[in-house]
């Protein structure tokens, strides 16, 4: 589900912007009527994710494009507390917008669930792990993302499965080192599932993230072996409308399903280990 009910956002700005200034349970009607109308079989079994992708529950988890959440969120505080120095003013616009965040994946989980019990709910890309990039280029997440995924307990006790993302990109990057990628995060999807006793399943995509062309019979496999090495319950190949809008695309796919994919596929059945996947942590 991309983007049910109401989750508060600032662009477009929806639901008070952000979460600290948004109303919880206008959002909750808003996601009922959305997963009733998705998911309209009340016995339905299968994987249920929730993709949300505007801001991250943990503050300081949101850079980059997403840091436009912690300015404003400063911003506020600074506004009430002209004389606050920055340390007050960051712990308090932490305070704010976790108390909000929190309650906000929490309670959509809870009502997902009790709208369709017998589903596997979970958000999509969670836990996170930041492995290589430019702040982290090895193969292990960081502790701070460790400790930060440690306080998401209240997620991972009240998700049914995890569904960590393992998007790559082709230029800048070996087919080793996205081994790697996948293996890293898939190690800590199933370091937050084994405490938990929660599925865990892989998101990956046939494209590369930043060419768009079609992923390689090598990595295609680190797709599916990896995932396997590591613990994972199965893996989620993902695709949208706009890889098969037009008969050509169609028709690429179909051939890439045929002789990418499906030898994959059957190269998982037999194959035991993964060559180019060794133990050494930060080794790339």
């Amino acid at each position: 589900m991309y983007d049910p009910g109401q989750f508060p956002t600032l662009e477009p700005f929806v639901n008070g912007g952000l979460p600290q200034n948004g109303n919880v349970e206008r959002h909750l009607e808003a996601f009922e009527q959305d997963v009733l109308r998705v998911i309209p079989d009340r016995n339905y079994s299968g994987l249920a994710v929730i993709d949300f992708e505007h801001w991250r529950p943990v503050f300081r988890e949101n850079w980059s494009k997403l840091e436009p959440y912690r300015e404003e969120s400063r911003r506020q505080v600074n506004s009430q507390h002209l004389f606050w120095t920055k340390n007050q003013i960051e712990a308090e616009a932490t305070r704010r917008f976790e108390a909000a965040s929190f309650a906000f994946f929490r309670k959509t989980l809870e009502r997902a669930k009790r709208l369709r019990g017998k589903a596997l709910w979970g958000y999509y890309s969670f836990p996170y792990c930041f492995n290589f990039n430019p702040k982290n280029p090895g193969m292990r997440c960081t502790q701070d993302v460790q400790e930060d995924n440690d306080r998401s307990k209240w997620m991972w006790d009240t998700s049914d499965a995890l569904y960590p993302s393992v998007y790559f990109s082709e230029k800048d990057m070996t087919e080793r080192k996205r081994a790697k990628l996948i293996q890293g995060r898939v190690q800590e999807g199933a370091r937050i599932a084994s405490k938990k006793n929660k599925r865990l399943y892989v998101y990956t995509w046939f494209k590369y993230q930043d060419t768009r062309e079609f992923v390689s019979q090598t990595d295609m496999r680190s797709n599916l072996i990896v995932p396997r090495k590591y613990g994972a319950d199965g893996v989620i190949i993902w695709g949208s409308t706009k890889d098969v809008n037009t008969r050509q695309k169609c028709s690429q796919l179909l051939n890439y399903l045929r002789t990418v994919i499906g030898p994959a596929v059957r190269h998982l059945n037999t194959a035991k280990n993964f060559d180019s996947v060794s133990e050494e942590d930060n080794e790339v």
